[in-house]
């Protein structure tokens, strides 16, 4: 639910009209209010803005004059928000007619001549559906740029919570789940959120948090079997996460429901190798497995075409499952040919994310290698099956010069790197 702040100077009616309006179509909208003493806002009005992701603010004339609180209230916002997230409604006035530091300003003239005998109400409904209009051509952004900013994204846990929204501390913590792998902040990233206050809107975001990390940290990184209880655990959360209510063509609830199902299925393939499970529950694990698989992978086919900018999402999303998809393949289900299927698939999304990444994220260096580090895995694991003479040795000579590149240089020595060491060992 987004939560949108309503500015209004004098037609105090009207902006409850539309928050009874925009109530319906899942958005929580507070109207201004507060005790503001001669030229300065009170306190509890920039409380409300802080807490908002968007602003309707309605300009109207009342007594041949417009509302001087509301214009600090314009100026607070156009400081907090992105021009994109503020909707300004001019009211029987031009846009010409607003001061000199406001001119350029996005802003809708509309008319209250043109409402029915319902008033207010009419004129609300016009405007709601002008901002509905707006709201979704304006609403496509990059989640990725969470990943990319980790580092300044993180500091916000520090700080004072209130000085986020709501809308945007959920989308830090589920994209942070992600963002918190790559950057080997995971242990971190779950401190800070079992000391965040969690609120109606953010305790769902946080459980699935938690969730998404346990399933790495109890499982050492996935170089272990999950154990039995942190696996039941994890499942608990994850089927609370799916089962929520979700905002209407919400992005950030389908990006949600994508990284539950990838990390279910990861849990079930994690949990599938312990020593101890019986032929059923093996059976039982492997299928629950792939069907979360799928089920990511269809998901994330509607989630381009809803978001098709977002593509180095979209490739990070297929690039893990694709990988974990062929590697249950091969290890419970002994099928050679959907193995190499899917780690060739694998192959292409790394690629992919890591052209598509740089091109988005040049200055991002520490990324732009981690991404090109997991190409290169893939791909030297694909040479181990390779037929093709000539490519195999092609390819070959591209890992083994990128590997001597990082090998010696501590800023890109990782894990990753080892992982392609003992990859060239078995192509020798």
């Amino acid at each position: 639910m987004y939560k949108v702040f309503c500015g209004w100077g004098g037609n105090q009616p009207l902006a409850y009209e539309i928050k009874a309006y925009l109530k319906d179509k899942n958005f929580d909208v507070v109207v201004g209010g507060g005790s503001p003493t001669g030229l300065h806002i009170g306190t509890q009005v920039i409380g409300q803005i802080n807490e908002c992701d968007c602003a309707i603010l309605l300009v109207e004339e009342h007594d041949g004059v417009l509302s001087p609180n509301l214009f600090f209230e314009w100026g607070y916002i156009i400081a907090r928000m992105k021009v994109t997230d503020i909707h300004v409604y001019m009211i029987n006035k031009s846009v010409r007619e607003l001061p000199s530091d406001l001119l350029g300003v996005w802003a809708t003239e509309i008319s209250r001549t043109e409402s029915g005998e319902n008033g207010d109400r009419d004129l609300a409904q016009r405007i709601c559906e002008r901002f509905l209009k707006d709201s979704v051509k304006n609403s496509n952004k990059n989640y990725f740029d969470i990943i990319d900013g980790w580092r300044y994204i993180r500091q916000t846990f520090e700080k004072e919570e209130l000085r986020t929204s709501e809308r945007h501390r959920r989308e830090n913590i589920v994209l942070g789940c992600l963002a918190a792998y790559y950057y080997n902040d995971i242990e971190y990233f779950n401190t800070r959120l079992a000391r965040m206050s969690a609120t109606a809107a953010t305790g769902d975001a946080i459980r699935f948090a938690k969730a998404y990390n346990d399933v790495f940290l109890k499982s050492a990184i996935m170089s272990k079997p999950l154990p039995q209880t942190a696996f039941f655990e994890c499942a608990q959360a994850f089927e609370g996460t799916l089962a929520r209510k979700h905002g209407d063509g919400d992005t950030l609830d389908f990006i949600t429901d994508i990284l539950c199902c990838d990390a279910y299925g990861l849990a079930y393939l994690l949990f599938l190798k312990n020593d101890d499970l019986d032929g059923e529950m093996t059976d039982i694990c492997k299928e629950k497995a792939l069907s979360y698989f799928r089920q990511t992978l269809s998901l994330t086919d509607d989630l381009e075409r809803q978001c098709p900018e977002d593509k180095c999402l979209i490739q990070l999303i297929r690039a893990y499952i694709y990988n974990d998809i062929a590697h249950l393949y091969q290890q419970f289900f002994g099928d050679e040919e959907s193995f190499l299927k899917y780690l060739d698939l694998s192959v292409d999304a790394r690629n992919k994310l890591r052209t598509a990444y740089a091109s988005v994220y040049p200055e991002n260096a520490y990324l732009i290698t981690k991404f090109e580090q997991e190409y290169m895995i893939a791909l030297s694991e694909k040479c181990i099956y390779m037929k093709d003479p000539f490519m195999r040795k092609m390819n070959i000579a591209t890992i083994k010069a990128k590997y001597n590149e990082w090998k010696d240089d501590i800023t890109y020595m990782s894990s990753l790197v080892t992982r392609i060491e003992n990859n060239l060992k078995k192509l020798d």
